[in-house]
């Protein structure tokens, strides 16, 4: 339970400050005098890069393999602590892509893939309440640091944030001292969830190892051969086309909403407090849903599907919710709604089957990626060519509901 505690702080840190992203854009976006588009790339680079986009992912495999998870977990932390830092001296975008995206968000993927491998170690019974207890430190992180970066900001600049900030993710190298391997395990512990038609029995099945999924699916020839019975699999092609526009839409709010809320007359620290309130209602809505849609016995396919259409309507009416209490009403909303992330991935375990989903899921990991770091620009882009974000919310919205009534 104590490594289960450090994970949940990991997630609290890594991905905290990642999603909470949509602050420091404010700042960017005046700071830079560079078009909204072009600065939201810095903004979706660190998660995109975290998510194992492109080549990173067998990286970081092949990392945690060789040099160990608690190594591996120091590395990241420095290595987020170094890009955070270090972006105190961009001066322009594209300098702040290469160190506050590409090199934060490489050791924050590989932090949070130590953290990922070492509870799978740890918990093979109670896999998925481990998984939803780390997973929650992300709606928490997203909360806390939301909370103090305008404050942070308002006393030190956003440069000095950025240096607090990779000070605090510093700790992951405290943090993943604690993360050492169990010496045996039982390989009799190993069997299936009792609840295995729903999300917690599917992913308790399925989630396997990460660290040796990433090695082996990029390592193998055979994945690429078997990849093309997928790309094959009217299935498969529903999932990853999902996956990619929930993605696409998903990150929209986090890295805009601050910024929206400031274009429609809110002082920066009320806007401040819109983001803190995703993430608040993350993480009181991660295990109501989670419990709502157990209880009730619901397909993990089903529900995916009934989130993300709901989320998807929360933000396509969201233009019409330009005042301060219906900032914090979508904000509540979208917080609550937004975490379908599991729901999907039980979804592959079921509709493809146990031994397709690990080459599923790299597909999808890589589509993930790919979703968050055109999404933002995406909407950015919507903002310079009208002035306006409601188109780039309603389009986000819309794909949404697209992406649930695909699957």
């Amino acid at each position: 339970w104590i490594v289960l505690c450090m994970g949940f702080l990991s997630n609290f840190l890594t991905w905290g400050v990642t999603f909470s992203v949509g602050v420091l854009y404010a700042e960017w976006v005046s700071y830079f005098g560079a078009p909204m588009g072009e600065v939201a790339f810095a903004g979706g680079i660190p998660v995109a890069v975290g998510c194992g986009l492109d080549i990173t992912g067998p990286i970081y495999g092949i990392l945690i393999n060789k040099l160990q998870i608690r190594t591996c977990g120091i590395i990241g932390g420095v290595t987020m602590c170094l890009g955070l830092s270090v972006s105190y001296f961009a001066r322009n975008v594209i300098t702040l892509c290469i160190t506050f995206g590409v090199i934060a968000g490489f050791g924050c993927g590989l932090a949070s893939l130590a953290s990922c491998s070492i509870i799978n170690k740890y918990f093979l019974r109670q896999r998925t309440l481990a998984e939803s207890v780390c997973g929650s430190g992300l709606s928490a992180g997203v909360f806390a640091m939301s909370a103090v970066q305008r404050y942070i900001i308002s006393e030190y600049t956003w440069q000095g944030a950025m240096l607090i900030f990779g000070g605090i993710c510093l700790n992951n190298t405290v943090i993943a001292m604690f993360f050492i391997p169990p010496q045996k395990l039982n390989i009799s512990e190993v069997r299936p969830s009792k609840e295995s038609n729903n999300e917690i029995g599917i992913t308790s099945i399925c989630n396997t190892d990460c660290l040796n999924l990433r090695i082996l699916i990029f390592t193998e020839l055979s994945f690429f051969k078997r990849s093309i019975g997928l790309y094959r699999n009217i299935t498969f092609l529903r999932l990853i086309t999902s996956h990619f526009l929930g993605w696409l839409c998903l990150f929209i709010p986090y890295v805009h909403l601050v910024e929206r809320a400031r274009l429609s007359g809110l002082d920066e620290n009320t806007s401040a407090w819109v983001a803190a309130t995703i993430g608040l209602a993350g993480f009181t809505g991660r295990p109501i849903t989670g419990a709502f849609f157990n209880y009730a016995e619901v397909h993990p396919r089903i529900a995916y599907a009934l989130i993300q259409i709901l989320c998807g309507i929360s933000v396509a009416v969201s233009p019409f919710w330009s005042n301060k209490i219906g900032l914090f009403m979508f904000a509540a909303a979208f917080g609550f709604l937004s975490n379908g992330y599991g729901l999907i991935k039980a979804s592959a375990a079921v509709m493809l089957g146990c031994n397709k989903f690990v080459d599923a899921f790299s597909w999808m990991l890589m589509f993930e990626g790919l979703g968050v770091l055109l999404g933002p620009p995406m909407a950015g882009w919507f903002y310079d060519v009208t002035q306006s974000y409601d188109w780039g919310f309603r389009v986000a919205g819309i794909g949404l509901i697209i992406s649930g009534l695909i699957l």
